[in-house]
């Protein structure tokens, strides 16, 4: 299973408190508040471990179908640059974050997982959501050699999109994120 997570750094900057103890004390854990605090860059460094939380919550709300508000019960760990784990109720899953001078984007990952395809797209706000959601398909479609009037993307009842194929639904684990002017896709 995948999940993902974008955050344009400077929409993040603009419309956070991320400057604030309180959020910082709301949604790190103490080992992340460490992390956080010995770092060069420690704005860069908080919306990094955010898109690692996120990205890998949406594996454990794929899996377990039980959502959860509750960010200290997540614990993202930086292995390097790139590579993390996250763990949520002793379950381990591995991360890849991408740091731009724009944007931060993390892909989550069971560690049994299958290949993962992913895409970083430039969106308007506005529709940044259907066009996330179009992109998918065309690309699903087009590894998979189907007709895109073929596939739909639906969400279930707890927001999880799940992937549709002559309305029959797949056993294949898709993911969409979209924050400011940059989104992402990702599925296996």
């Amino acid at each position: 299973m995948v999940g993902n997570d974008i955050v344009d750094l400077q929409s993040a900057n603009q419309e956070s408190r991320w400057k604030d103890p309180r959020f910082i004390n709301k949604i790190f854990t103490p080992l992340e508040k460490i992390i956080i605090y010995n770092s060069d860059n420690e704005f860069e460094t908080i919306w990094r471990l955010w898109s690692m939380k996120e990205s890998a919550y949406k594996i454990h709300i794929q899996k377990n179908n039980l959502p959860f508000f509750n960010p200290q019960k997540i614990e993202a760990s930086v292995i390097n640059d790139t590579r993390g784990f996250v763990i949520i109720e002793n379950e381990k899953f591995s991360t890849v974050t991408e740091k731009a001078t724009s944007y931060i984007y993390t892909i989550a990952e069971s560690l049994n997982n299958k290949k993962v395809t992913s895409a970083l797209l430039s969106v308007n706000k506005q529709s940044a959501s259907a066009y996330c959601k179009a992109q998918l398909i065309v690309r699903f479609a087009e590894l998979y050699n189907l007709h895109t009037n073929s596939l739909s993307l639906k969400k279930n009842s707890l927001g999880v999109p799940k992937l549709f194929y002559r309305n029959l639904v797949q056993n294949k684990s898709v993911s969409i994120t979209h924050h400011g002017k940059f989104a992402g896709i990702c599925f296996n």
